[in-house]
């Protein structure tokens, strides 16, 4: 079985491709919910990750990444594909999810 502990997506930005990357302080874009899937709480989807950010063309950001329907690992459809669209916050980091 597939394990979720700490599978989670993070994010870290830099002020050009050659300076030096700052991670996010907070953890995870997007986090699974440990809390709850150790509780047996839906929590809709797991292990998520394996993303990617596009722009469309109204220029709002997307991203696309895959996830396992809650506790459905051993079934089908298997691992499913998942967008969400990208926020970002007065800090300027962004918040998906």
């Amino acid at each position: 079985m597939f394990n979720v502990d700490g599978y989670n997506v993070g994010v870290a930005r830099s002020k050009c491709l050659e300076c030096k990357f700052e991670k996010h302080t907070q953890g995870p874009v997007m986090t699974f919910d440990k809390q709850a899937y150790d509780a047996g709480k839906d929590t809709k989807f797991e292990g998520v990750g394996h993303c990617s950010v596009v722009r469309d063309d109204a220029g709002d950001s997307w991203m696309l990444y895959h996830g396992w329907l809650w506790h459905k690992l051993n079934e089908q459809p298997g691992r499913v594909l998942l967008m969400d669209k990208v926020v970002y916050g007065d800090d300027g980091w962004p918040v998906v999810g």
